[in-house]
């Protein structure tokens, strides 16, 4: 498969592990699926461990065959309840690992727990529920870890939009808008989001105990 990714000419990254919030769907333009095969020889090549939904549709399941076939690892995690309408990556897709949950909540605790970083590709209202989540959770002093859009044919350009218009209208903080990283091409997505760390003035100054939510430091 020709991704335009030279392994060997890959940097190791200090990101450890992502976890991609993108559809189930593959969208009407080639562009995103290419994009997804791209985004996952691009962390195979820099050993980057993708943590996603568990689907074997649409951009789910492109990241996660590309990433596997070009020697990465992939961990799925999916609700009991959505393995037959999405399909079970692990039994799809050979290599991929597999972690069964039984609701909501506790998939989106666990692409959290398992990740040093998240980004959002195109996807519908999981996805948009999912980035807003971890989103809040940064701001509010839950966790510190980078969070960006690979905006393929500019798909988040009205979300982005939309958030600015927040700042301007006084409900978001201006810091705030730095806690989401904006890129097209995903090698500049993740050079910027290599060592980035969210200004604490874009956090509020709550204290979680790990009971509570917060993240151990270790696990950050």
């Amino acid at each position: 498969m020709d991704t335009n990714t030279d392994s060997k000419a890959q940097p190791k990254s200090s990101i450890k592990a992502v976890t991609v919030f993108c559809g189930s769907s593959s969208g009407r333009h080639p562009e995103y699926l290419e994009s997804a095969k791209r985004l996952g020889a691009i962390l195979a090549s820099r050993n980057i461990h993708l943590v996603y939904g568990g689907g074997a549709i649409g951009l789910m399941g492109e990241i996660a065959k590309s990433t596997i076939e070009n020697g990465g690892q992939v961990l799925g995690i999916i609700p009991e309840a959505m393995k037959n309408v999405e399909g079970s990556g692990r039994e799809s897709i050979p290599g991929v690992s597999e972690i069964v949950v039984k609701s909501m909540h506790e998939r989106k605790q666990l692409l959290n727990h398992h990740c040093s970083a998240f980004i959002a590709m195109p996807g519908g209202y999981g996805t948009f529920d999912e980035l807003f989540e971890v989103i809040t959770w940064a701001q509010l002093n839950i966790h510190r870890k980078p969070i960006a859009l690979l905006n393929t044919r500019g798909y988040f350009d009205h979300l982005v939009a939309m958030v600015d218009n927040s700042v301007t209208e006084g409900f978001v903080r201006p810091e705030g808008r730095n806690l989401l990283i904006v890129e097209r091409d995903p090698e500049q997505l993740l050079a910027k989001m290599e060592g980035y760390e969210v200004p604490r003035t874009a956090q509020y100054g709550f204290k979680w105990t790990k009971d509570q939510g917060g993240m151990k430091e270790e696990e950050i």
